[in-house]
């Protein structure tokens, strides 16, 4: 009977080592990438759309550009997001 409330028991969790903390310099350049990443993707991609509609002749390209662009900075921001709530 005792062998059976042994192998039911859960195992401890290991503690794990605390992490020392960042520099404010360090938060500031996290926090800071989260407020620049979603307008330098829409920039970037509106215009390199521009450049590509300035070759081909065209007018439309440059809002596909934008549009992918601000994909770009949303999924970076959510990935840099993801990644600081996983590093607290």
């Amino acid at each position: 009977m005792q062998e059976e409330s042994e192998k039911s028991s859960a195992p401890e969790p290991v503690p794990q080592p605390e992490r020392p903390a960042k520099s404010l310099w360090v938060q500031y350049g996290e926090y800071s990438h989260l407020a620049i990443a979603m307008p330098a993707g829409t920039f970037v991609g509106w215009f390199i759309g521009s450049w590509v509609d300035g070759k081909a002749g065209t007018h439309w390209i440059q809002w596909v550009g934008m549009f992918l662009g601000i994909v770009a900075g949303f999924m970076d921001l959510l990935n840099s997001a993801k990644k600081m709530t996983r590093e607290k």
